[in-house]
C-alpha cells in the first residue's frame, strides 16, 4: 500500500442567514417598523500528517470545530407631521444582539499507523481535547425628536440608553444624550443679493456624548 507522504486538510464551512422587514402604517404620521436577523456559521477543519513528514516522526491527527450564532432586531415607531410652516419629526424604539460561539479541539499523535487518520482512534494517552464557549448581548433603547420652521430652522435631540453584558453589573448601562440646532442662513431674506455667490450656507451646532 505504501506510506503516506502528504498533509491531508478537510475544511467545510456552513453558512445559514434569515431575516425579516416590516413596515406598518398605523396612520398617516404614524408608522411601525421592525427588523430582525439571525445568522450561523459552522465550519470544520480535520487535518492529518503522516509519520515520514513529522517533525517528531510520528503521525498526527486534529479536529477543529467552530459555530457561531447571531441574533438581532430592532423595534421602532416614526412619527412625521407636517402643519403649514411647522414639522415635527420623532422616532423611539429598541434593538437587541446576541452572539454565541462554541470551539472544540481534538488533537492526537504517537498513532499506530498512517491508516488512522482520526483523532477518535488515537490512543487514549495521546489524546488531548478543549473547548470553549463565549456569549455576549447588548440592548440600546432610544428615541430622537427634531423640529423645523420653514427648514429654515431647526431643534433636535436624542437619548440612547444602552446596555452590554461583556461590562461588568456595575457599570453595565450608559446613557447617551445629544442636542444640537442649525441656522439655514441662505435661506433669509438678506442673502437673496449674495445668491449667485453663497448659494448654500448654513450654520450648526451640537453636542452629545458617546
Amino acid at each position: 500500500l505504501g506510506t503516506y507522504t502528504s498533509v491531508r486538510n478537510d475544511n467545510s464551512d456552513e453558512t445559514l442567514r434569515l431575516s425579516e422587514m416590516i413596515n406598518f402604517k398605523i396612520s398617516d404620521c404614524l408608522m411601525f417598523n421592525s427588523t430582525s436577523s439571525y445568522d450561523s456559521y459552522n465550519s470544520r477543519l480535520d487535518g492529518f500528517s503522516p509519520a515520514s513528514i513529522s517533525i517528531i516522526d510520528q503521525s498526527i491527527a486534529s479536529s477543529t470545530a467552530r459555530k457561531a450564532i447571531s441574533t438581532n432586531f430592532e423595534n421602532y415607531i416614526n412619527f412625521d407631521k407636517v402643519i403649514k410652516n411647522h414639522h415635527i419629526s420623532a422616532v423611539a424604539g429598541v434593538s437587541y444582539n446576541k452572539t454565541k460561539n462554541y470551539a472544540t479541539y481534538a488533537y492526537g499523535t504517537y498513532i499506530p499507523s498512517d491508516l488512522i487518520q482520526v483523532v477518535s482512534r488515537v490512543p487514549q494517552q495521546y489524546k488531548d481535547a478543549s473547548s470553549d464557549f463565549y456569549e455576549s448581548s447588548m440592548m440600546g433603547l432610544f428615541t430622537r425628536a427634531q423640529y423645523y420652521y420653514k427648514d429654515k430652522y431647526s431643534i433636535f435631540a436624542s437619548v440612547r440608553r444602552d446596555g452590554s453584558s461583556k461590562l461588568s453589573s456595575s457599570n453595565r448601562w450608559g446613557n447617551f444624550p445629544s442636542f444640537g440646532a442649525f441656522w439655514t442662513i441662505s435661506e433669509e431674506p438678506f442673502m437673496k443679493g449674495l445668491a449667485s455667490t453663497v448659494s448654500f450656507l448654513k450654520l450648526r451646532t451640537s453636542y452629545g456624548q458617546s
